[in-house]
Formats: C-alpha cells, structure tokens, sequence
C-alpha cells in the first residue's frame, strides 16, 4: 500500500480496505458516507456501470476545521487551494485515491469528489419559521 501525499492515508484503493479497518475508521470519526463516481461517461460505447472508483468520507467534521475553512474563504484574497486541502485532510478518509492523483488521475472524478466533500462541508439546510405555541 502507498502512501497519499495529500491525505496521508495508506489505502491505495478501496477494495484493499478491510472490514475491520472500515469499522476502526467508524469507531475514530463517527458516521461514515461511502460514494461511488463513474469511470465512464454514461455516452461511451463500452460504459459500464459496475467500474467505478469508491470513496470514504467523513460525514462529521472537526468544528476547528470548518472555522479555518471559513477563516480563509472570508479574506480579501482567499487561498483557494488551501482551502480544497483543508475539506479534503478532515473529510476524505480513504478509497481509490490513484483517481484523485495529480499526474494519474481523472479530472471527471476528481470534480465529483470535491463536490461531495463540499457538500459534507456545507452541512445541513435550516430552514427559518415562527414559534408556533404547543398545544397541551
């Protein structure tokens, strides 16, 4: 197995992760989401839709990260790729990180997976409304 530069993880892909390295990464972070992205564009005559890299994110992240997050997108001149580092380092845990690679890797899936980082990131929709008083 090799080690991510970006992450530090040592799963090269993501069949070589074990049920108990699964249930150990459970135990260290909480809930855990698995994402699968296409190798193929639906359009390719030899799509198939079983060839796909897989991911393990991390659903919950670190509060301290979230506020350097936030730190550095509310500067004059925000360092973008800092950033991206940053969601990556607390949200991405392991998977078929070749993928993700910047010399090896595949543009297509490397946008899917910082939009589902950015997701986990952005965290859940609050909606605004009145108290309404209860009824007893």
């Amino acid at each position: 197995m090799k080690k991510n530069e970006m992450t530090g993880v040592e799963f090269q892909t993501y069949i070589s992760i074990t049920d108990e390295q699964y249930k150990a990464l459970e135990v260290e972070h909480g809930k855990l989401k698995i994402i699968e992205v296409p190798l193929m564009d639906e359009d390719d005559e030899d799509y198939n839709e079983d060839k796909v890299a897989s991911f393990i994110l991390k659903c919950n992240p670190k509060r301290a990260i979230l506020k350097s997050i936030q730190y550095e997108a509310n500067k004059q001149h925000p360092n973008f790729d800092k950033i991206e580092d940053l969601g990556k380092k607390e949200v991405l845990l392991g998977g078929d990180m070749i993928y993700l690679d910047t010399d090896k890797g595949e543009h297509a899936v490397f946008m899917a997976v910082n939009n589902a980082v950015g997701e986990i990131i952005k965290g859940r929709k609050a909606t605004l409304g009145k108290r309404v008083a209860k009824k007893r």
